[in-house]
């Protein structure tokens, strides 16, 4: 086998951590709404202690266990203040994606990706081509 050729224990490999995923996601389900409660008051608490990442896992976790728009709607408002770089966004904007959150004509979200200067915009276009994880990309259409 080639190296960084998928092979058959390669193949294995993925089927068994798809239904991981899957298994996770069933035992996740009932107490989805709870979670993004939970998860929502997260930046809150941390402030300007909240680390980037955090905010990738939440778009991450949103592919498979969507949340509900209140919890959208309180992690937006309180990371959009903060959200002062490219990653940040890119990171709201997969959320939003994976969330299957349309767009909203005057939103917090749009509207802080309509004050972005040409140069920021094309930084957040190259982090969202460079994504690392799940995204519904019908969402971004």
């Amino acid at each position: 086998q080639e190296l960084g050729k998928p092979g058959p224990a390669t193949e294995g490999i993925f089927k068994d951590a798809r239904a991981a995923a899957e298994a996770l996601v069933r035992h996740l389900q009932p107490c989805a709404q709870a979670l993004w409660d939970y998860l929502a008051q997260v930046p809150a608490a941390l402030g300007e202690f909240l680390q980037a990442q955090f905010v990738h896992d939440c778009a991450d976790l949103a592919y498979f266990l969507p949340p509900h728009q209140g919890a959208i709607e309180g992690l937006l408002h309180v990371c959009v203040g903060g959200a002062d770089s490219p990653a940040a966004l890119a990171s709201l904007c997969v959320l939003m994606a994976n969330a299957r959150m349309p767009p909203a004509p005057c939103g917090t979200l749009e509207r802080a990706l309509a004050a972005l200067q040409p140069d920021a915009r094309l930084a957040l276009c190259k982090r969202l081509e460079a994504w690392r994880g799940p995204v519904h990309a019908a969402e971004f259409e």
